[in-house]
Formats: C-alpha cells, sequence, structure tokens
C-alpha cells in the first residue's frame, strides 16, 4: 500500500501507454447518434492523448528547475531538470494525428446556420454566433471532440450569465441569479477590430480607451452597440469575439426571440438600468458578463418564464486542438508556416484576417509572428480569447509557469454601483490576490503524507 511517488516523466508515460493501449477496443467516432454523445471514443481519445503530451511538454513540467529538491529517497529528482524540445516534437506528432483523425471522422471548425425564421443583417452577428454556439450548442455540433454530459449546462448554470433585465419579473425568479462577472483585465485580453492586440495596435487609441464617447449611429457599431449611447471607447473597435464572449453596458445582445439581429436587447448596466434595475445583491459586480455561456435559443418570458436550452459542456474542440498543434509546433521547429494556417482558420471563423497579415498592417510589433517568442505570446494570446471561459485559461496558465505574473494582477471593474456613466467608468480593485510558485502545485495532505511515509511534499508546503 506505501508505495513512493514516482517522477512526472513516469506518471505522463503511464497515462499515454494506458491510452495507447485502450485505443483498439473504442469505437472510433459516436455511431448511434445522440445515444453515443459523451462517450470516449477514438476521436475523444486521440484529443486528450494530444493534450496531456502538450502538457508534459510545457514549462511545468519540462525541465522546471524550480521544483530541483524535490527527490525521492534515493535521490532522484521527481521532475526532470532539463529541458526537452524532442517533447514539443512528440506532442506536435500526436497533435496532428488527433487533428487528421478528426477530418476523417467528419469533425470540422462549428460554423452557426441560422434558422429560416431569423433576419440577419450583420456579417458581424454570423461571426459572433460562429463562436458562441461552437462552444454552446451540442446539437449538430462537428467541432467538439469529447463533451461532458454529465455537466450539462442547465438553466441555472446559464441564469448565473444572464442579465436579470431580460425578463420583466425577474426580482422574483430565483432562477434568474446573474452574479457571474468577468473581469476587466480579460475584456482587455480581446484584440481590437484589426485583429492584434488594443495595446499594439497603430491605429487604436489605447491611452484613450478609456474616455467616454458617444456611439455614432451607423451600421458599423449599431448591431454591436446602442447608439447615441454613452460609454468608453474601450467598447468600440473591438473584434467580434468581444461583443459575442461579453455583455456589458451599452451592448447589445441577441437572441432568436429578438428574430432580427437589428432588435437585439439593449443592456444598460448601471443603477436603474435594465440589468441592475433591482439593484440585489446577487448582480454581478464587474460591469460585464459572460454572453457566451449563454445559449440564443434560451426564452424569458413575463410570468417567471425562464426557458433555457441546455448544452452538453464540451472537453476539447477542435480550434483548442487547432492551437495546441501551433503551439507544439512553435516550440519544436519555430514560427512555421504551417503552425499560423491552424492559428489562422481559427482567426478565420471569426472573421478576423491571418497573423502575418494583421501584424505587418495594424502591430507596432510587426515583426512578432516572426520569432518563436513572438508567435508564443500571440498563441497564448488567441487561446485566451478563443478558449475564454471554458476552463482553459486556468490550467494553461499553469503549464506555461504564468501564473506568478498573470494571477498578482489586482482584480478589477467597474463601478456598478453608479447611475451615470462618468462615476461607472471608474475602475475599483475588487479585491488582491497572490500566487506564489509554490502554488502550482497544492500540497499533499498530512494524512497521506502519515499513511504513506514514502510520499514527498511538494515544494514550499
Amino acid at each position: 500500500m506505501q508505495e513512493p511517488r514516482v517522477s512526472v516523466d513516469e506518471c505522463f508515460n503511464y497515462i499515454v501507454k494506458t491510452i495507447d493501449e485502450a485505443m483498439p477496443d473504442l469505437m472510433p467516432i459516436e455511431q448511434n447518434g445522440n445515444l453515443d454523445v459523451g462517450r470516449i471514443n477514438q476521436v475523444a481519445a486521440k484529443a486528450v492523448k494530444a493534450r496531456i503530451l502538450v502538457e508534459a511538454a510545457s514549462p511545468l513540467f519540462n525541465g522546471n528547475t524550480d521544483m530541483a529538491s524535490l527527490k525521492d529517497d534515493a535521490g532522484n529528482a521527481l521532475f526532470n531538470q532539463t529541458y526537452s524540445e524532442a517533447k514539443w516534437t512528440a506532442a506536435a506528432v500526436a497533435c496532428k494525428e488527433a487533428i487528421d483523425f478528426a477530418a476523417i471522422s467528419g469533425k470540422r471548425l462549428h460554423t452557426w446556420t441560422a434558422p429560416a425564421n431569423l433576419a440577419i443583417g450583420s456579417p458581424s452577428t454570423r461571426f459572433q454566433m460562429n463562436y458562441r454556439t461552437a462552444f454552446n450548442e451540442s446539437d449538430g455540433n462537428a467541432e467538439a471532440l469529447w463533451f461532458d454530459t454529465r455537466s450539462t449546462a442547465s438553466a441555472g448554470f446559464q441564469a448565473a450569465f444572464t442579465p436579470r433585465g431580460f425578463n420583466t419579473n425577474t426580482v422574483s425568479n430565483g432562477s434568474i441569479t446573474s452574479y457571474m462577472g468577468v473581469t476587466l483585465n480579460i475584456a482587455e485580453k480581446f484584440y481590437s477590430k484589426n485583429g492584434v492586440p488594443i495595446e499594439e495596435d497603430k491605429t487604436y487609441p489605447y491611452a484613450n480607451r478609456n474616455e467616454l464617447v458617444t456611439v455614432p449611429a451607423t451600421d458599423e457599431y449599431r448591431f454591436n452597440l446602442q447608439a447615441n449611447y454613452t460609454t468608453i471607447r474601450f467598447h468600440l473597435d473591438r473584434e467580434h469575439r468581444f461583443y459575442g464572449a461579453l455583455s456589458f453596458d451599452g451592448g447589445r445582445y441577441f437572441m432568436m426571440s429578438e428574430i432580427n439581429d437589428a432588435n437585439a436587447l439593449n443592456t444598460n448596466y448601471k443603477q436603474g438600468g435594465n440589468v441592475m434595475q433591482y439593484n440585489v445583491i446577487n448582480n454581478q459586480v464587474t460591469g460585464y458578463m459572460s454572453k457566451k455561456l449563454v445559449n440564443y435559443q434560451n426564452s424569458y418570458g413575463a410570468s417567471n418564464a425562464y426557458a433555457a436550452r441546455p448544452y452538453a459542456i464540451p472537453v476539447i474542440r477542435l480550434a483548442d486542438l487547432y492551437l495546441l498543434y501551433a503551439e507544439a509546433l512553435n516550440e519544436s521547429q519555430g514560427p512555421t508556416a504551417e503552425a499560423l494556417t491552424y492559428i489562422d482558420a481559427v482567426r478565420a471563423r471569426s472573421g478576423l484576417n491571418g497573423v502575418q497579415a494583421s501584424w505587418a498592417d495594424f502591430s507596432n510589433q510587426p515583426s512578432k509572428p516572426s520569432t518563436k517568442e513572438g508567435l508564443r505570446s500571440i498563441i497564448k494570446q488567441e487561446r485566451t480569447i478563443e478558449l475564454a471561459f471554458e476552463g482553459k485559461r486556468f490550467w494553461d496558465l499553469r503549464r506555461w509557469k504564468d501564473c506568478v505574473l498573470e494571477l498578482n494582477k489586482l482584480v478589477t471593474g467597474w463601478d456598478v454601483s453608479q447611475r451615470t456613466a462618468a462615476p461607472f467608468y471608474r475602475s475599483r480593485t475588487l479585491y488582491s490576490r497572490v500566487f506564489t510558485p509554490k502554488d502550482y502545485f497544492w500540497p499533499i495532505s498530512i494524512d497521506e503524507m502519515r499513511r504513506n511515509p514514502k510520499l514527498k511534499q511538494n515544494v514550499g508546503w
């Protein structure tokens, strides 16, 4: 019963070996429609294997010298201390195998087909819906490689991200709680309309991003922002995924019940506005909510009626795998054309030009995609944007060893207790947090250490 703790490489090798042994006995892909959704098949297994090998190749596990003191009783390091590029090569091979197998199995990047009764007047709406439904629509979604059918996005789950004002009687509707907010830090991560970071875009007034502006009543803006509404410049001229992912003050919220995207619901996040009109304690507190996690087919009635369309949450989808492959290629070979091809495919689905063209035309760092370090930064931001709110960033930051940088930042949002624009758009600190190197690995409980003296406690605990 008292087994010694073994190295992380042995753990990874065991997991991959077990997947490979199971592979021949798995069905290649779902064979009985919805009856098989969520079952582990070869498509899912190959995708998970690729994800595991990327994890093994990442800085947290590949030559992590911060863990040098963690050794077994014989003095052997439990974390390898020498970086191995070969691990990235193996990860790239596994990613490509998973991508190719998914393709021959009918998997592809999801695009939204508007129901016949909807009138869509803006290309931006279509790009946003491509992005939204790639995650929150499980029926007919050929992009999802593995669904978690035991964790469905139920009515209660989606209600947590739904502006209360969508239901005229939400003050007494306990199932619409609206308490999950998106931080200002994440809102900043989304690109400008030109497909580059807002702080890099030569045409974007980054220094003046928080100044008050009146939204022009033109087609360029009116489908995403309320015409003639006072908001901040930060909300204008952003990429389609910004508007597809986030609900915010002065924004629009397209749902199927509106029939026409020109009739999308307006959102006012100030006190007294339709989102915050009831001033209850469980309303969101940052000024942003996640539109991406709410299915557009949900309906909100006037008599305590809240009908949500539940969906199975995808554990891994093709866009995730594309970006993992691009990352593995970049780390093993540098910024190759093939790596850019897979990043660009994800961007194109949301209406953005390719990486090289976007950086050449609009970035103040036009050569950024041509270096391994530059493309690494781009891939990290692309994953943050494309996979926002899907539970990926929590683990990505850890495997990249970026937590000390990212998770020591203040958690901020707008002053949602205000009724007018000027005081509302004052950034306020909601709380500060501390992440130290020991937090990458949580402690093994003292009870387990007593049961098995051969275990070794993680560094710092």
